[in-house]
């Protein structure tokens, strides 16, 4: 079961709701490493010529018999895309298996997975994998991520709390690549109805009893007494920590709620409108051009170059 977000949209939270039930334990994010292995998997399924061989054609190549010297394939591998499935398939079991019983199910929560390649691979190992993705309003979200901690120390240190067009340009490259990510989840909606729910930051926050029991409906779990009292407990001891930032309410500059909110908001329509126009910059979402310095944003501020991010 995999939960797939967004940076500072509530999940940590709801990660701990879920692992209050003893059969099933979500793990948390693992910088997004998959990524790689969803690209080696696509390279190897874009080439024609990388197919699983037979036995008998496997052993024709190593004896190099007369047939295997007339037709000399110089494409030839022992493996294929199918091989490379089986494998990462054992391999993803075993690493997020370390201590978990036989009949605990598992998953985990990552920010860094919504590229259409990552799903593809996913669907090739995990076919009937469950999924979660948890949203949140954007111009909200481009708030909350400007306004955390480490966001702030790095925005204050470029001055953008000084200077209108930097702080400009940060709201809309963060709004960039919130929507740019927001575009790629509603993909994984797509012909997987029936194993990925969709559920709101807002909706949890309001009514978390009536979000998590569709959640609970969906994967199939069962709440008993004893699980109810951590679920409360969970909920009454969550202090928002999704909403934990530095306090902006007394702050000079345009590094504050109201400001970044009412700027994000005259500018979501036209990110929008580029994205479903030109699709999304790869490159400025790195950070690699003239625009795209402040995307890092979305929670890849751990990457010390941009070219080798992985959250884009």
């Amino acid at each position: 079961m995999f939960l797939f977000t967004v940076h500072r949209s509530g999940g940590t939270l709801l990660s701990r709701l879920l692992n209050c039930f003893p059969d099933l334990v979500i793990w948390g994010e693992h910088a997004g490493f998959l990524n790689k292995l969803a690209e080696a998997y696509a390279l190897l399924a874009d080439h024609a010529g990388l197919m699983q061989r037979t036995p008998v054609a496997i052993a024709r190549y190593l004896a190099f018999d007369a047939r295997a010297r007339a037709g000399f394939d110089p494409w030839a591998n022992p493996f294929g895309p199918d091989d490379f499935v089986t494998q990462c398939r054992r391999l993803l079991r075993d690493l997020f298996t370390h201590g978990v019983p036989q009949d605990q199910r598992w998953g985990f929560k990552e920010i860094r997975y919504h590229d259409p390649k990552l799903l593809a691979f996913l669907d090739a190992v995990f076919p009937l994998a469950q999924g979660v993705v948890l949203t949140r309003d954007p111009v909200e979200l481009c708030i909350s991520n400007m306004l955390a901690a480490w966001a702030l120390e790095r925005l204050e240190a470029a001055g953008v709390d000084r200077d209108r067009a930097e702080f400009l340009r940060a709201v809309e490259d963060c709004l960039y690549a919130i929507v740019a990510i927001e575009r790629n989840l509603k993909a994984v909606m797509l012909g997987r109805a029936d194993r990925v729910i969709t559920v709101r930051y807002e909706a949890l926050c309001e009514s978390p009893s009536t979000e998590l029991e569709r959640v609970i409906k969906f994967l199939g779990l069962a709440v008993d007494r004893p699980i109810q009292a951590r679920l409360d407990h969970v909920l009454a001891h969550v202090t928002g920590g999704t909403e934990r930032r530095s306090d902006a309410s007394n702050r000079q500059g345009w590094l504050a709620a109201a400001p970044i909110r009412d700027a994000a908001m005259s500018l979501l329509p036209r990110v929008r409108e580029m994205i479903a126009r030109d699709g999304a910059d790869r490159a400025r979402l790195r950070g690699l051009g003239p625009k795209g310095g402040y995307c890092y944003l979305l929670g890849d501020h751990h990457v010390g170059d941009p070219g080798i991010s992985t959250l884009f």
